[in-house]
């Protein structure tokens, strides 16, 4: 880590070169002293500014980020963890709201002010979403496990109406959806905008202090041959080491991949910072989009997947199942939760094993399971009779060897033919699972479309 951070030409080491030159150019003037004097202050404080507001910029931006990703994860997780470091953010750190104030003090009345007052104001309705999804969110994870200001939101009549689920769903959008990305994109070009208009202001602020420079020291040709000179060792070095640089890291950015690690020592290892960021929150999207379409007790497909899966496949012809736990509310209620999921968990297992690779098993909510099978051979009936049956006797014996409460399950299996929809495979298999029922359960009840 720390020989990375030495790699590339420091850049206050450069301008530090150029302080150099002028001073000794200030030494050689020896008439205009005191007016070259105040003009190379000048210089400092604009580079010195132009390097802070850009860190100013770079911070409002990340911690936009920062708090996009504490709300992403609270709604998705239910972290509670997230929502307070969200908060602290919001109401304690503000360190949106200190940025935008050093800002001021170099660029109080430019337009790149106003750019990046505008990206605060965006992110400030963007808090807005984010503390309403986060209490709609709050309903469904526990909303004592909250912090109390976002306990106070008042949600609207509607909402308030929704169920836990729907609440989540809700929540999920107001984050994820477009109208979120559509206010992430105008805090981003703001920040552009402003980092744009930052480099023309301060190019224009170096330019009259050039002038100012170049008047005191008109008298002599050779010190204004050393002075043209550093002003283009200056704005070449600004090209390779930090316009270049910038230029390739919006490309990047924009095209949402890696950057190319180049320029000063302080870009590169900004660079590489943002790079290690990058790869965490690809990383972050694979586990969310898991989190989403599994479920967490069991690790197979979820209710969300199962929905995805029937859009895509409605024309399909298959095999279709529900299967539940016979008396589950009784061995909850006997034993406990927590022997109740230990049982879901295993039955997700079994049934995982016991169908082919190319079949589908999804939990769909409490003890409800359901099958698709993609082989719609004669035979195949015979051989479902069979894993069901074997499913059966796998769970028996699974209370010998752990000693578990008794579980068993029914199966209503109906043939989902190609002009079918789900919807009318989904009642004729609920109606042959309650044919099971009717018997006292444990087993399987083909319906008439398989005869």
């Amino acid at each position: 880590m720390g020989s990375a951070k030495k790699k590339g030409v420091s850049l206050f080491l450069i301008q530090g070169l150029f302080s150099i030159a002028s001073l000794a150019l200030v030494v050689a003037v020896i008439v205009a002293t005191n007016i070259h004097h105040a003009a190379h202050e000048e210089m400092e404080r604009m580079t010195d500014g132009y390097v802070r507001c850009t860190n100013d910029v770079l911070q409002l931006d990340e911690v936009s980020d920062f708090l996009t990703s504490r709300t992403m994860e609270y709604v998705a997780t239910g972290s509670k963890t997230s929502a307070e470091l969200y908060v602290t953010e919001i109401t304690e750190s503000k360190n949106r709201e200190k940025a935008l104030a050093h800002f001021q003090t170099y660029f109080a009345g430019t337009t790149v002010y106003g750019d990046l007052t505008a990206a605060l104001d965006y992110s400030n309705l963007l808090a807005e979403r984010e503390y309403y999804a986060m209490r709609l969110a709050a309903d469904y994870y526990g909303l004592d496990q909250i912090p109390a200001v976002i306990q106070a939101v008042s949600l609207t009549e509607a909402d308030s109406a929704l169920s836990l689920e729907e609440k989540r769903s809700k929540a999920m959008d107001m984050v994820f959806g477009e109208g979120y990305q559509g206010l992430k994109t105008s805090i981003d070009d703001s920040i552009q905008s402003c980092l744009n208009g930052l480099i023309a202001v301060t190019e224009q602020r170096k330019s009259i202090a050039s002038k100012a420079v170049s008047q005191t020291i008109l008298f002599h040709n050779i010190m204004s041959g050393a002075l043209l000179a550093l002003v283009i060792a200056s704005g070449t070095t600004t090209w390779y080491l930090v316009l270049r640089p910038l230029r390739r890291i919006k490309y990047a950015i924009d095209d949402n991949r890696p950057i190319k690690v180049s320029g000063s020592r302080e870009l590169r290892y900004a660079s590489e910072a943002y790079n290690r960021v990058f790869e965490m929150n690809e990383r972050q999207k694979e586990n969310l989009q898991f989190e989403i379409s599994h479920d967490i007790l069991t690790g197979i497909s979820n209710r969300h997947d199962f929905v995805d899966t029937c859009s895509q496949r409605t024309k399909d012809k298959m095999i279709f199942i529900i299967a539940d736990i016979d008396y589950f509310k009784t061995i909850n209620d006997t034993y406990g939760h927590a022997i109740g999921d230990s049982v879901l968990s295993e039955v997700a297992k079994r049934l995982t094993a016991s169908f082919k690779s190319e079949d589908r098993v999804f939990r769909i909510g409490g003890d409800e399971f359901v099958i698709m099978v993609g082989d719609t051979s004669p035979t195949r009936r015979e051989e479902l009779k069979q894993v069901c049956d074997g499913l059966n006797a796998d769970l028996a014996s699974l209370r010998k060897k752990q000693n578990f409460p008794a579980v068993s399950m029914s199966f209503g299996v109906t043939l989902k033919k190609e002009d079918d929809t789900f919807e009318s495979a989904y009642r004729e298999a609920d109606k042959a699972l309650y044919q099971v029922k009717d018997r006292g359960g444990k087993g399987a009840v083909f319906d008439s479309s398989f005869e």
